[in-house]
């Protein structure tokens, strides 16, 4: 399958840490989410950031699957965006896939979006309906809109409202896309990639609003379906907790107006002190 004279079309770039049977099982859905003519343009660039156990054997077997395949381990952990990066820097493809390594890809994802890409020049980053893996009939995220107001640290974003009013044919418009993506390398490069001052939590948020600010649409294909196979929630985890509402600010002080900031930073403060006040009355 490898030609080693030939310069991939698609780089797919992988963050991972110490979930290799969740990184198996991706790979696996990645060898079925091209067209047999398409594997050998795509190369797979996984970055191991600082995992606690060696690859296990089975991860080498994907080596003569694509055109290239390659490990990449961080000394320490760095976090998603940094990971990420390490892997554009190494990417030779026009077209960038991120994924995350707990996504299960449908069959001819990569191909589909490709297309999609390569037949509108306004479009910049698409991607599918994320499913829960657990339950694949139930929509986790549908197409995704960044929400400047003072409380986005505590609801995040908004969807559409159900999936059921969706026509299957038409592109949803979105902000951003989590979890798994296609996005021009040009257009990557012109944002200068992931910002590793939000290592998890609001970096793919961050990611494509740049793309957004740029003029390029991003857009869902809601005839494509990803699995995630998502774990606990933030709220269950205080430092999750932490992260996300540190993260949301510095994406509000990066995007949003001055009013807003002022607001929103407010607001995150007190947050931080009640949620930290909660989990010090757990027993």
């Amino acid at each position: 399958m490898k030609n080693a004279n030939k310069v991939p079309t698609i780089s797919v770039i992988i963050p991972t840490r110490n979930r290799w049977a969740s990184l198996k099982r991706l790979l696996q859905s990645i060898c079925l989410s091209v067209n047999v003519d398409l594997k050998n343009d795509v190369e797979v660039i996984i970055v191991d950031d600082a995992s606690t156990t060696k690859p296990p054997h089975f991860i080498f077997d994907f080596c003569n699957m694509f055109n290239k395949f390659l490990i990449i381990r961080n000394e320490k952990c760095l976090g998603a965006s940094a990971s990420r990066n390490r892997g554009l820097v190494a990417s030779k493809g026009k077209y960038l896939l991120f994924v995350d390594d707990d996504a299960v890809l449908p069959p001819n994802f990569i191909s589909t979006l490709m297309k999609l890409l390569d037949e509108n020049n306004n479009i910049g980053m698409a991607g599918g309906i994320i499913k829960y893996l657990k339950k694949p009939t139930k929509a986790q995220y549908i197409a995704w809109r960044v929400n400047l107001t003072p409380l986005a640290f505590l609801h995040g974003n908004i969807t559409y409202e159900s999936a059921k009013s969706i026509d299957s044919s038409e592109l949803l418009d979105a902000d951003y896309i989590p979890t798994a993506f296609l996005v021009k390398r040009e257009i990557v490069m012109k944002i200068g990639g992931f910002d590793e001052k939000i290592p998890l939590y609001y970096d793919d948020s961050d990611f494509g609003y740049r793309i957004k600010k740029l003029g390029f649409k991003i857009v869902i294909d809601p005839s494509i379906s990803v699995y995630h196979d998502t774990g606990d929630t933030i709220f269950s985890n205080p430092r999750k907790i932490y992260m996300c509402i540190r993260n949301s600010s510095i994406f509000m002080v990066k995007h949003s107006n001055i009013h807003r900031l002022f607001v929103s930073l407010g607001a995150c403060i007190l947050s931080i002190r009640y949620f930290f006040q909660i989990f010090k009355q757990r027993p």
